[in-house]
């Protein structure tokens, strides 16, 4: 039986050890358990279009993110440009007419924005375009942030509605991830660590990262720095403890932050080493995505036929 999991990036900047332990990973471990699933992961460029107006740093995040979800190996996968598929965009349309502003007004999209005056109609109806791509692309499971699961309800709305298939959603707990500057990891706050980065450009986001004045000697506090908080979200139990030892019986900020870079590079090292194959090889990354968007656009086309057959079109 097929059984979709859905996952999106939006194309709006690097890949970050947020998108990794937020996203990507949570969805190896659902395909370790599922083995008979089809992981498909939607880079959302259209969904871009809302805050990011630069044409070539939009392809070149394409890119980047294609090649960065294709560089992870998970099995069966499927990694998609949300604009090779026609039908989700149409879809959009149709659902927008089943969607009231009030329910549109009560989504975390519109209570966040600090500018409701000057929002752009996109970024207003983003959560029925996201409904669009999950209904679109028969998603059975969404893993999403705490913060889309209003957005995930108006799509099991619509699917109700019009008798489609019902999504359930994953929720992820992003949230305790912090940054490099100690708040919660985001692009918006410039404090991500990219996955994907040069070794030094990573290297040089690991040791700026600010510290307190103690001693090199002096017992560290593991539960209010930012270091072994990053550490401890890609570490195994062993390297955590190991660690926790460390910080202890004290440890230079040098050397921790040393041991983070290790991590990261060596955690990385095959997907970055595919990642590169991939960014660097046009005609492969394009020759994939095209593959990869003729299977799926096959599903959404008949999805959108039947949509059209029951309102009449």
């Amino acid at each position: 039986m097929k059984y979709n999991i859905l996952t999106g990036v939006r194309a709006t900047g690097y890949m970050h050890l947020g998108n990794y332990v937020g996203a990507i990973r949570p969805l190896m471990y659902k395909v370790q358990q599922m083995p008979y699933s089809t992981p498909l992961l939607l880079i959302a460029d259209y969904h871009s279009l809302t805050c990011l107006k630069d044409p070539l740093l939009r392809q070149t995040y394409r890119r980047h993110i294609a090649s960065a979800l294709l560089s992870m190996n998970i099995p069966n996968a499927r990694v998609v440009l949300q604009s090779s598929i026609a039908e989700l965009t149409e879809l959009h349309w149709i659902f927008s007419s089943y969607v009231t502003l009030g329910n549109i007004k009560r989504c975390h999209t519109y209570k966040a924005s600090t500018d409701k005056s000057g929002m752009n109609l996109a970024l207003f109806s983003y959560p029925v375009l996201m409904a669009a791509d999950i209904l679109g692309l028969e998603a059975d499971v969404v893993t999403v942030g705490q913060d889309q699961a209003q957005h995930l309800e108006i799509a099991r709305t619509l699917a109700r509605n019009m008798d489609l298939k019902i999504p359930k959603a994953e929720i992820q707990n992003v949230s305790n991830l912090i940054g490099t500057d100690g708040r919660k990891m985001s692009k918006s706050y410039d404090n991500t660590l990219p996955i994907f980065d040069s070794p030094e450009g990573i290297y040089k986001i690991i040791m700026s990262i600010p510290t307190s004045s103690q001693g090199i000697h002096e017992p560290k506090d593991s539960g209010s720095c930012t270091i072994f908080a990053l550490y401890s979200a890609i570490a195994s139990e062993v390297q955590i403890a190991e660690l926790q030892v460390c910080y202890d019986r004290g440890i230079s900020w040098k050397e921790a932050k040393g041991r983070l870079y290790e991590l990261v590079m060596q955690e990385f090292q095959e997907a970055r080493e595919r990642y590169t194959n991939y960014f660097d090889d046009t005609v492969l990354l394009d020759s994939k995505l095209a593959q990869d968007a003729q299977l799926i656009r096959e599903q959404s086309r008949l999805l959108l036929k039947s949509v059209k057959q029951k309102i009449g079109i």
